[in-house]
Formats: C-alpha cells, structure tokens, sequence
C-alpha cells in the first residue's frame, strides 16, 4: 500500500511539474485602456523572466523558448478598439527578452527579438476590444527589469 500511495504522490507531483505553464488569472498589474488613449505610448516597469519554462508548453503554433511567471505580468482591458493596431515592447532591458500575449479572442502570440536588440516586439493588427494579457519574460533564467511599452497605430 505504500508503494502504490508512494506511486501515486510521484505521479501528481510530476504532472504537477509538466501543467506549470501561464495561465489567464489575475495579473501583477491591471489597466483599462481605450484605442485613442493608447496613440500616445504608455510605459511600464516590470522585471522580466520567471520561472515556469515555455518550452513545457503548447499554447503558440511556434516553438516558444523563454521563462516567464504563471499569471501575467499585466492584463490590459481594451476598449474603442475599431480601427487601431497594438503595439507591444519591451525596453530598457540587461537581458534577452520575450513577450507571450494571449489576445482577446484567446489566440497566444510569441515573441523574442523581434524589437531592439535582444528585446521582443508583438504587433496585433485589428485586436479588437476585450481582455489581454502579457507576459515579459526573459530567454534564460535570469531577472531583469524592464520596460513594457503599449500604444496604438493606424
């Protein structure tokens, strides 16, 4: 009876280990924004990386290397919308960044160095209004602060 109980608590734990990946919870940092509020860009501080690998996960049609935490860094609830695309950056960082954003219509977009550097860049086109959330994580294991920029475009 051991055996199996011992058995069965290595099982949870190691399905525990492989289900680690983000989830749509409570953000770090929540903000409402509108399309016209977002033209100017607006900037966050944030530290990148985590803990939870990406590479354990199939949430983007693309092979997704980096660590981020389990809940997002920032949900953005988007409003007014119609019109506008949105950008999402990430700046002033000492590391090789990466962005994980799960849009509105729940679609999961990946990201690393597509910015400035070694930093991510992720541009919805026609996101429409609701929920998103994102993720600022970094290549390897390390934490970094940062800067996540959000703003629109036409």
């Amino acid at each position: 009876m051991r055996l199996f109980l011992s058995v069965l608590l290595l099982s949870f734990g190691l399905v525990g280990t492989a289900i680690a990946c983000p989830q749509p919870q409570q953000a770090v940092q929540s903000f409402s924004y509108t399309g016209d509020f977002l033209w100017q860009p607006r900037t966050h501080n944030v530290t990148a990386g985590g803990d939870v690998n990406l590479e354990r996960c199939r949430l983007a049609p693309t092979t997704m290397r980096g660590f981020v935490i389990a809940q997002p860094d920032f949900s953005f609830q988007l409003n007014g919308m119609s019109g506008y695309d949105l950008a999402i950056d990430v700046s002033e960082a000492n590391c090789d960044t990466v962005l994980l954003v799960r849009d509105a219509r729940g679609n999961w977009i990946f990201d690393d160095d597509s910015g400035s550097g070694l930093n991510a860049y992720i541009r919805l086109s026609r996101p429409g209004n609701g929920r998103v959330d994102v993720w600022v994580g970094t290549y390897d294991r390390s934490l970094c602060d940062a800067r996540l920029r959000v703003e629109t475009w036409r």
